[in-house]
């Protein structure tokens, strides 16, 4: 059922980068566009999308349906705002991660977490900044314990992991060595996966290396897992000048570490790296990144970053890689692209629009592969299923 209003969808689309101008080709059989990459909406853009693109083709195993489950915004997106919208002021959301049937929500402005139900109706707010209990100064992600259904708030502005219960009430404060690079985090058997940012110009030791480590349980100290020092600074895996973020995600036995805006996702079995997976970037974004690194070196006062997150979020189910980002393929659908552990393409699960979507900054599975979350940092939450034929 959808819920969304035109005055919310006509907020969204003006404040929506034209992604589908950079897409991925993807071969259905279907009439898909392809050739040259059509002129960016934003000018900031105009000289990466302007070049002659090469798209990246992959097979398309199911088309489905994408239906909005139910949509929360700030009032001043919609002209009529129900009763229970009227209160939802957020400042600068920054992640969001499954709570069961429940979905937790960092908001990085307001140093504070807002726990939704299922159809965003109820929900409860927790925190503060500051360096207390409960408190934060620099909240970098959010976690969720599937056994426990503890909530992890990784914290570098305090040098800690917060620990709540389900319902906000504060359980431990973890220090950590993490130090500031420190972006995001997932539980595992032995302990905290940390994932850091890195700056390619200026890793000159272990500290400034690290992609992953871990931190066991009872200890502060981190062990580095996956670091950058065999790494080119200016491969895939780091394709802007300037910092690079890494995400980790702890699933099916897996701890997947990616690239959000490069795309490589290093496949590992407690912390041994098994396999690698690449999402397809389009070859005018790669041009584009280039172009920056050039200029860049030039002059480093000139290496303003502009980039588009190809991956936003992956699941393992057996032994099959989903990954899902908020990069429409070049025919402007939504798309989860499917992998076997060893980076074979298997087939996208892919859906046209309806009428009136917005794209998200970010996307990520809601606990299944067709159950799907996107955000944006301004406060607009939807929730997606996406529906495939038999």
């Amino acid at each position: 059922m959808r819920t969304r209003r035109r005055s919310l969808a006509a907020a969204c689309a003006l404040a929506c980068v034209a992604l589908a101008t950079v897409g991925c080709n993807r071969d259905s059989g279907d009439s898909v566009a392809s050739g040259q990459a059509q002129p960016s909406t934003q000018a900031a853009h105009s000289a990466m999308l302007n070049v002659p693109m090469q798209g990246c083709t992959r097979s398309v195993a199911s088309v489905g349906r994408l239906v909005e489950v139910a949509s929360i915004a700030p009032p001043e997106y919609r002209d009529e705002v129900e009763p229970q919208d009227r209160d939802w002021l957020p400042v600068t959301l920054r992640d969001v991660a499954p709570l069961g049937g429940k979905l937790v929500v960092l908001d990085w402005g307001a140093k504070s977490l807002t726990v939704f139900g299922p159809d965003f109706r109820t929900r409860h707010t927790f925190g503060r900044e500051g360096g207390g209990p409960g408190e934060f100064r620099n909240p970098a992600a959010v976690a969720v314990d599937d056994h426990t259904h503890q909530i992890l708030v990784a914290d570098p502005g305090n040098g800690r992991i917060s620990i709540f219960d389900s319902s906000g009430a504060v359980v431990d404060d973890v220090l950590t060595d993490a130090g500031s690079s420190l972006e995001d985090l997932a539980v595992g058997v032995d302990g905290l996966w940390l994932s850091h940012m890195v700056i390619p110009e200026f890793m000159q030791g272990p500290a400034q290396e690290r992609l992953l480590s871990l931190q066991r349980q009872g200890e502060m100290e981190t062990t580095p897992v996956v670091t950058a020092s065999a790494e080119p600074r200016d491969s895939e895996r780091f394709p802007m000048p300037g910092p690079n973020d890494f995400q980790i995600v702890t699933t099916g036995g897996y701890q997947l570490l990616f690239s959000p805006v490069g795309g490589v996702i290093d496949v590992l079995r407690e912390g041994k790296k098994v396999g690698v997976v690449k999402a397809c970037i389009p070859s005018a974004l790669a041009e584009g990144y280039k172009e920056q690194r050039a200029r860049s070196a030039r002059d480093p006062r000139q290496g303003s970053q502009v980039f588009h997150k190809m991956v936003s979020d992956v699941l393992v189910r057996r032994d099959t890689v989903y990954v899902v980002g908020p990069m429409p393929d070049q025919a402007g659908r939504l798309h989860v692209d499917r992998f076997l552990l060893d980076g074979t393409d298997v087939g996208s699960l892919v859906a046209p629009l309806y009428d009136g979507f917005m794209w998200p900054s970010d996307i990520r599975f809601w606990g299944d592969v067709v159950d799907l979350v996107g955000f944006r940092s301004e406060g607009i939450l939807v929730r997606l299923r996406l529906e495939l034929a038999e």
